[in-house]
């Protein structure tokens, strides 16, 4: 049991429920209409055999594209697809087994006093019904165009919603796969010794020890420091020894002694540590996860030197953009090194560069020449020069070297330059091209991820296209795993709505009925974003999952009542579809009502969870809120309507 299957049983909550409430409100309905316990039992299961089967099969359709999903942050969502399955076969064996076989004996189900309490809200949602929604839906499908344009108008208002970034969307929220622990990985410029790296990590673990001072409780329990290497993730080996790397890990007190959010701590300390401009590369980790940056760019260029100018360009550009932190360049400069020029002289000798510098290296760094074994234990006998001969390059000065074959001493410099230079310190490819990589981070408080590489590619990006010709720049980080998975959707989403298409179509007999009971979709998005905007939530992947979730409930609700509308047509041919439809709305009322208030219940409690761990899940639950009202009232309201538009030619 993982944190991705208890999430996928929430997904799937209001699908099980769905089916059970359906289901025994179809059996309470036979019972209601004059049938004995088992007749109305074993006829009102099997009513809702054929509607509830297609929806289980077309929702776990719908999540076999959760197979594919890559990114590292949401590959919980990989285990999705089975168990939606396991959970829908029992929730089918529960439905047509066991509830029947509970619901099929004589006695009155319930005693006193929950048999009064039952007959109360019974009659309280037969009055609701009959008072309220049917005249409601009588006049909605009298005047079919009102309900559809409602209809399109949320849908168009929710769009600008979210284009006018009223609802901020953001992808990847650092919420998902939250931990209690804030770690700052420190890059140096490389050489850098171990004393200075080591000095600039105590400034951040000065920095984080006045947060306590500064937030209400006491959110900081313990502060951990590493120089020379960077603390790896569970289950991964120890980074290898440099003296310019450095990790804090600050380990924060879990809630209530902790009051401020993980994202709220990390920001404190950026305030508190001031300028980092010094640093080579800075990174900030608040999940489990290490994931990508949320601000990143390719930068190509075949010329070394154009291709270091336009990544510092980008680099400056990027710390301008108000609320964009941490910006760095993969292009950082390596150790100081000497590299040897032989002169005439030195090639009139017969020395190499190579011949020399192992010279210079045997004299320096020593050579071995003799090994002797203690025990298990082998001892290097190294000669070299003195310490005090090896402190500053100007001992090279006087440095005199050996002729090919031993024959006399010629000094170093007249027989070779020694020429000071400092290389990258690592090279990057992409498809056989030099690349420097550009990356940076997105404070969501100021701005989103996806706001800073707008505000990136309208206003810098067109500007170093146009100063240096040949570059290219390409999305890169978190960008480039949205895309590669919105691309892998494009492809999936369509093949799975067609194979759904084909099944409710098949089911229905009808070639427009599975677009009607598929128009409720757009309609719970659209309560999706409103429950955001009210709430003041963002808009991301999480939000995406409690969509799918409600996209199951409406399908079912839609096969349902449509497939109680066309039992109707073809018991009474001539009964007219006005009829047909405002029946069928008036039988299925009570199922679509008790699922949605149920579902609603049960996760409304979850809109108050502020664990670090649990705060990713209040975006897919008020998307499932959200969903689920806008779909009750599609169901009831616009699911008519249109059936009417389209049974019009027919009439």
């Amino acid at each position: 049991m993982t944190l991705g299957t208890i999430f996928a049983f929430f997904l799937m909550v209001g699908i099980v429920v769905d089916d059970a409430v359906v289901v025994g409100e179809s059996i309470a309905a036979e019972r209601e209409a004059g049938k004995g316990a088992l007749e109305a039992a074993v006829s009102g299961a099997r009513a809702m055999v054929g509607p509830i089967t297609i929806g289980a099969v077309t929702t776990i359709l719908a999540f076999l594209p959760f197979l594919f999903v890559t990114p590292i942050r949401l590959q919980i969502a990989n285990v999705f697809p089975y168990v939606a399955f396991f959970v829908l076969f029992v929730s089918l064996v529960e439905a047509f087994f066991i509830l029947p076989a509970h619901l099929s004996h004589s006695r009155n189900w319930s005693v006193p006093p929950l048999s009064d309490f039952q007959a109360m809200v019974r009659e309280r949602l037969a009055a609701m019904r009959d008072n309220i929604v049917v005249p409601a839906v009588s006049w909605s499908v009298q005047r079919v165009w009102v309900a559809p344009a409602c209809g399109a108008v949320l849908v168009v208002f929710a769009l600008v919603l979210m284009r006018s970034e009223a609802v901020q969307v953001i992808y990847f929220d650092d919420m998902i796969n939250a931990s209690d622990d804030l770690q700052v990985d420190l890059v140096l410029p490389v050489g850098t010794p171990f004393e200075t790296t080591l000095a600039t990590a105590e400034r951040f673990v000065d920095a984080a020890e006045l947060i306590n001072d500064q937030s209400a409780g006491t959110p900081i329990d313990s502060i951990s420091v590493m120089a020379g290497s960077f603390f790896a993730p569970p289950n991964q080996a120890l980074a290898r020894i440099n003296s310019h790397q450095a990790s804090v890990v600050v380990h924060l007190n879990e809630r209530p002694a902790r009051q401020a959010s993980i994202q709220e701590i990390q920001r404190q300390l950026r305030e508190n540590v001031g300028d980092v401009s010094y640093l080579e590369n800075i990174r900030y980790y608040t999940g489990v996860t290490r994931p990508a940056p949320g601000v990143a760019y390719a930068v190509k260029h075949d010329d070394p030197e154009i291709l270091q100018q336009a990544a510092t360009d980008l680099v400056s550009g990027m710390q301008d953009v108000p609320g964009v932190y941490a910006v760095s360049n993969s292009q950082a400069l390596g150790k100081r090194h000497l590299e040897i020029e032989l002169t005439p002289e030195g090639h009139a000798a017969g020395l190499t560069p190579g011949s020399i510098g192992a010279q210079l290296r045997s004299n320096f760094h020593g050579a071995v020449v003799q090994r002797l074994q203690r025990g298990a234990d082998e001892i290097k006998v190294v000669v070299r020069y003195p310490e005090e001969e090896r402190r500053s390059l100007r001992e090279l000065a006087g440095e005199r070297i050996f002729r090919p074959g031993g024959i006399g001493e010629v000094p170093l410099s007249t027989v070779a330059n020694l020429v000071e230079r400092r290389e990258l310190s690592t090279l990057n490819s992409i498809d056989g091209q030099q690349t420097a990589r550009v990356t940076g981070e997105a404070d969501p408080a100021l701005i989103t991820p996806l706001q800073a590489r707008r505000q990136v590619d309208q206003d810098l990006i067109p500007e170093l296209l146009a100063m240096y010709p040949g570059l290219a720049i390409d999305p890169d980080g978190s960008a480039r795993e949205e895309s590669s998975m919105l691309d892998t959707l494009r492809v999936l989403i369509p093949l799975v709505l067609i194979a759904m298409y084909v099944l409710i179509a098949a089911f229905l007999r009808s070639y427009w009925k599975p677009l009607i009971a598929v128009v409720g979709v757009p309609i719970a998005f659209a309560g999706s974003v409103f429950g955001h905007w009210i709430l003041g939530w963002d808009y991301g992947f999480m939000s995406l999952f409690g969509l799918i979730g409600v996209a199951g409930v409406i399908v079912n609700d839609a096969l349902v009542l449509m497939d109680r509308y066309n039992t109707l047509r073809r018991e009474n041919e001539m009964l007219p579809a006005i009829a047909a439809a405002s029946a069928a709305t008036r039988h299925r009322f009570r199922a679509v009502f008790l699922t949605s208030l149920t579902t609603i219940l049960a996760l409304a409690p979850l809109l108050y969870e502020r664990s670090d761990v649990l705060m990713f899940l209040v975006p897919f639950v008020v998307s499932m809120l959200g969903g689920l009202i806008f779909s009750g009232l599609f169901i009831l309201f616009l699911l008519p309507s249109l059936v009417m538009i389209a049974e019009a030619g027919r009439e």
